[in-house]
């Protein structure tokens, strides 16, 4: 190895130091901490909760009225694995995304390599993975996402997992049946999970068809078979919450509001398009034509090259999904994953070259590469969520008092910060976002909070901000609001969070300053 190439690969080990460190620090914090830290967390602990009980994908004309947005696999996980080891359910919630997380970027890193016929050094493989799964973990929504308990890490490390299978069975044919397997595990923890299988299944067909179809079958019968006994053991209520009840308004607003998270790994996403399209056209229109169309050429393309290349494509249709009124950052994280992969790739590609060729231009898109590592570690560690805030004791105390006070009221509570709810020994009555969804279409009405709301059915009503903010207006709507503010009109500002009381406020939320 040429002493230049030595130093590169020295100083991707250095970098790659920091995201492995910040990631561990924050995974830490995150299952140490013991409420929420995503609005979310709250409605995903009392479905893991729930999830072997009659409520679960219950009637949503009842009360409390909750809905389960995603199919069961993480929330049975969680609930099993919490059982088994006496784990707090949210610490295994979050732990289970985080380990999630980890093999997610031990694939990623897998991938960039995969393929290689030993035209390159070990050194120099090891290195083009470790900056391609690092890369992916310093994508700032994925990091800030990851150990939080959501479905989404299991969702992508599953379907990541199933691609990487579906990629292997181009050589070990069997292996497409576990890829089929594994396809639908991510789909029964998180129903839009489909990328991934798409892609897989579709580089099968065009390279390997009849292993294509024998993961296809599996996928198709295990689905059905698993549709089959969710629909009857919940008397085709699961159907109805996951095709039906999981509805959102759907906003240009919030597709570019969302999508715009790309900006904040660049390098990466710009990396990994100039790599596919560059690797593409060569083949395309600089290959020798031979007695083949293109069609025949596109068909010599590296196998797995071409797999991630369509992956690529399906993944980037999904952040359409961010214009959903219940997205957020983390429906760009497969698409910039993939881009990971394909960085960790091009880097393998220009060392590779480099010391073979000894060529200027190689050495110098190497150099190019490190640099844009370096500056997608950069942006993580000015754009990642404060571990040490988590891990804050004065932070503690202060979530501790308004824990304390949902605990203390004897009536129900609604609740933004849901965990607090389940952790009082609460049940959530009734989860904001969703139902506001629903009300807007008229699949849901709000008759019966109504109701509650003028008898002074809660205790209080605790809200991420108040009226006029972007995430209050979205969860509460006018009809909502105007119940809240004429039968709970004290208000006690703590932290993000506004306390709306029926009652005078002197012993609204004590110990917490006006």
């Amino acid at each position: 190895m040429k002493p230049d190439s030595r130093l590169l690969n020295i100083t991707v080990a250095a970098i790659a130091l920091l995201p492995i460190c910040l990631f561990a620090q924050y995974a830490y914090a995150c299952i140490q901490f013991p409420y929420s830290i995503d609005y979310a967390e709250g409605i995903l602990l009392e479905q893991a909760r729930l999830i072997f009980t009659a409520r679960a994908y219950g009637s949503i004309e009842t009360w409390p009225a909750i809905v389960f947005h995603y199919t069961p696999f993480f929330h049975a996980a969680t609930n099993l694995i919490s059982g088994v080891t006496g784990l707090d359910l949210l610490a295994t919630g979050r732990a289970l995304s985080a380990g999630f997380t980890i093999l997610l970027c031990v694939l990623v890193g897998r991938l960039a390599i995969m393929g290689d016929r030993g035209t390159s050094l070990p050194a120099d493989r090891l290195s083009a993975g470790l900056m391609a799964a690092c890369a992916a973990i310093s994508i700032p929504a994925l990091f800030n996402w990851s150990p939080q308990m959501h479905t989404d890490l299991a969702a992508l490390g599953l379907s990541v997992l199933g691609f990487y299978l579906a990629m292997a069975s181009l050589e070990r044919p069997r292996l497409a049946v576990l890829a089929g397997i594994v396809f639908v595990l991510a789909v029964y923890t998180k129903q839009t999970s489909i990328a991934a299988p798409a892609a897989g299944f579709l580089t099968l067909l065009f390279y390997r068809p009849r292993t294509a179809v024998a993961g296809i079958a599996t996928s198709v019968v295990l689905g059905a078979i698993a549709l089959v006994v969710l629909a009857l053991a919940t008397h085709g209520r699961f159907l109805q919450h996951i095709f039906f009840y999981n509805m959102n308004r759907y906003s240009l607003e919030w597709l570019v509001r969302n999508s715009s998270a790309l900006l904040l790994c660049a390098p990466v996403v710009v990396a990994g398009l100039l790599y596919v399209l560059t690797q593409i056209w060569r083949t395309a229109f600089f290959q020798s034509r031979g007695d083949g169309g293109l069609l025949s050429r596109l068909k010599s393309l590296d196998p797995i090259l071409a797999g991630l290349s369509i992956y690529l494509l399906t993944s980037g249709l999904m952040i359409l999904m961010c214009g959903k009124s219940g997205a957020g950052p983390h429906y760009t994280m497969e698409f910039a994953v993939v881009c990971a992969v394909m960085f960790g790739r091009y880097f393998l590609q220009a060392i590779t070259t480099s010391r073979a060729s000894q060529g200027l231009a190689a050495r110098a898109m190497a150099l190019v590469l490190v640099l844009a590592f370096a500056g997608q570690v950069a942006i993580l560690a000015s754009f990642k969520k404060d571990a040490n805030l988590l891990l804050s004791r004065e932070y503690v105390a202060e979530h501790d008092a308004l824990f304390n006070f949902i605990k203390a009221t004897e009536k129900p509570v609604i609740s933004d910060e849901m965990v607090m709810v389940v952790k009082s020994g609460k049940d959530i009555q009734w989860e904001p976002a969703i139902f506001a969804e629903l009300a807007s279409k008229g699949m849901w009405s709000e008759a019966p909070l109504i109701d509650r709301l003028n008898r002074k059915y809660f205790g209080a009503i605790v809200t991420a901000g108040d009226h006029g903010n972007f995430y209050f207006d979205a969860r509460y709507t006018p009809t909502v609001y105007k119940a809240m503010a004429e039968n709970y009109p004290v208000k006690r500002q703590y932290w993000i969070y506004t306390v709306h009381l029926p009652r005078p406020i002197s012993d609204a939320v004590p110990g917490q300053k006006p």
